[in-house]
């Protein structure tokens, strides 16, 4: 009975100085969307280290929160802009809302100050020489 009791506290319930063990606590039955070892090796690449696994899985987690969190902003200011629009061709514009755009991640990003510049194009020309006689 106890521990069915301890799985229903809620983060409010939870003294302030037990928060964190709260937090690790949940976070053991938790599976994140980037598997800790994905998160591990990235952070290998830049430099950061860690023996503890649990490090990686709270990273993973913030990481998903982060992302959601994003994608679900970009959702509800494209719903926005497609109540504005005209509802002519409301079959459009369901196909225009469900659709993530590069440029809406990038703006969307700007505002948690995480400037993202968008790679450059470049235009494809026939670069075949003539041949010459």
């Amino acid at each position: 009975m106890e521990e069915s009791s301890q799985s229903t506290l809620q983060p409010q319930d939870v003294e302030p100085n037990k928060k964190f063990d709260y937090l690790m606590q949940q976070m053991v039955d938790y599976n994140a969307k980037i598997p800790p070892i994905l998160v591990q090796k990235i952070l290998e690449e830049v430099g950061f280290e860690s023996t503890d696994e649990s490090t990686y899985k709270m990273i993973g987690m913030l990481t998903d929160k982060f992302l959601d969190e994003v994608i679900n902003q970009i959702h509800q200011s494209r719903y926005v802009q497609m109540d504005k629009r005209s509802k002519k061709d409301k079959k459009n514009n369901k196909d225009e809302y469900s659709k993530l755009l590069t440029y809406d991640l990038i703006n969307q990003l700007r505002q948690y100050g995480l400037n993202i510049c968008e790679p450059y194009a470049q235009p494809q020309h026939n670069l075949t020489k003539k041949e010459e006689k």
